[in-house]
């Protein structure tokens, strides 16, 4: 859409160096075209688009860091002695939890930042 207004514009302006006048049409060459606005409309889109995937992007990987802490912290408390787990619901737990963290962290990559 972008070239049809550029085209317009430079016939216009070709015409108007020649003397002659535009057929009927004013145009405004300070007013930028309705494509050309049209264009930084999607580029503000794509800009806060970005933004909001960042953010989401921070949120996920920040509570998959306190969950990965707190996996680190149950099973320290239990070696320590402050309650007793068996052995296997300790490995199952923390293996559980990485496990957990690295598809999220996948998943981030893969579809809040598709390029």
């Amino acid at each position: 859409m972008a070239s049809k207004g550029r085209k317009a514009f430079v016939e216009i302006a070709e015409k108007r160096s020649e003397g002659e006048e535009a057929e009927g049409q004013d145009f405004d060459f300070n007013k930028p075209s309705i494509p050309l606005e049209r264009e930084h409309q999607e580029i503000e889109d794509l800009k806060s688009d970005r933004q909001l995937r960042e953010m989401y992007a921070k949120w996920i990987i920040g509570g998959l860091g306190v969950e990965i802490c707190l996996a680190f912290a149950f099973v320290g408390f239990a070696g320590v002695g402050w309650f007793k787990l068996e052995e296997w619901l300790v490995a199952l737990l923390f293996e559980s939890t990485l496990v957990q963290s690295f598809v999220a962290f996948v998943y981030v990559l893969k579809y809040l930042f598709r390029n």
